[in-house]
């Protein structure tokens, strides 16, 4: 969203008396939700625009104008598509990394039975058979 029009947003609302809390109640939306148009971090949707112009008693056309060229508009919508695939992106690898940590942490029980079953025959080979010379050979492998 361009910072003009978030700038008129925030004006309109505390010319109004509105807080940020009390506009949120009175659209159904959240407190967080106007705080990111008015730093031009997202847009209201098209009905949102219509309450607000309605609740402001101003036309969309005042509520939305703005200075920039289409060129300066399309620069900005692409640039905040970026934006939004890159942070998409980068929740996609956190993600996937968090999903392979996981699958590396797996402790498999059978992993630990063969091991006490190892453990187990080098003992009785050595005690048993007085084996402990070849026994200890079988343990290494």
């Amino acid at each position: 969203m361009n910072i003009e029009i978030a700038n008129r947003l925030q004006k309109l609302r505390k010319e109004k008396g509105y807080s940020q809390e009390q506009l949120a109640e009175e659209l159904g939306i959240s407190r967080q939700a106007v705080s990111k148009w008015e730093r031009a971090e997202s847009s209201p949707d098209t009905d949102n625009l219509i309450c607000l112009a309605k609740l402001y008693n101003v036309s969309l056309d005042y509520l939305l104008s703005t200075d920039d060229t289409i060129e300066e508009i399309k620069e900005t919508q692409i640039v905040d598509k970026t934006e939004q695939e890159a942070k998409l992106l980068k929740i996609d690898v956190e993600s996937k990394q968090t999903e392979e940590d996981l699958e590396d942490n797996d402790d498999h029980p059978i992993d630990s039975v063969i091991i006490f079953v190892i453990v187990i025959a080098y003992l009785l080979l050595g005690s048993l058979g007085h084996l402990w010379h070849p026994g200890w050979i079988i343990f290494v492998f």
